[in-house]
């Protein structure tokens, strides 16, 4: 068996840290941001699609295939970003801002996404549509 010295075992293992490394896992997950957003609203000459505003609250991405559930809060940019296992997703969203009959609005993505490894997935918004 080779002996290392434990000075140089503390060396190795704090270079790796300096440099970043976390290991396999963490690679295999996939970056996903996006905006959660009030849309509609009555339109005008400024606005003929109506409105866009950012909403605080928080976002969950659900993957159809495992069934889990990941949460992030969102402030008042609405931005957002995840982290997540590679597969697909839907992306739900509440806000205190927004409520039919007495409760927080349901809001959603305009499609499912996609998270593949390593890789980075932008514009994955969420909207609340309102009259």
């Amino acid at each position: 068996m080779v002996k290392v010295p434990l000075a140089i075992a503390a060396s190795v293992i704090a270079a790796a840290v300096v440099a970043g490394y976390t290991g396999h896992a963490a690679r295999a997950h996939g970056s996903v941001t996006g905006v959660f957003l009030m849309v509609g609203g009555p339109a005008d000459i400024a606005h003929p699609n109506g409105v866009r505003v950012p909403l605080p609250g928080h976002v969950i991405a659900s993957n159809v295939d495992t069934g889990e559930h990941f949460t992030v809060s969102t402030g008042k940019s609405g931005r957002f970003t995840m982290l997540l296992a590679p597969g697909t997703y839907n992306l739900t969203g509440y806000s205190p801002r927004v409520h039919v009959n007495g409760q927080e609005m349901r809001c959603i993505a305009a499609r499912s996404i996609r998270v593949r490894a390593g890789k980075r997935l932008r514009g994955a918004d969420v909207f609340c549509s309102v009259p």
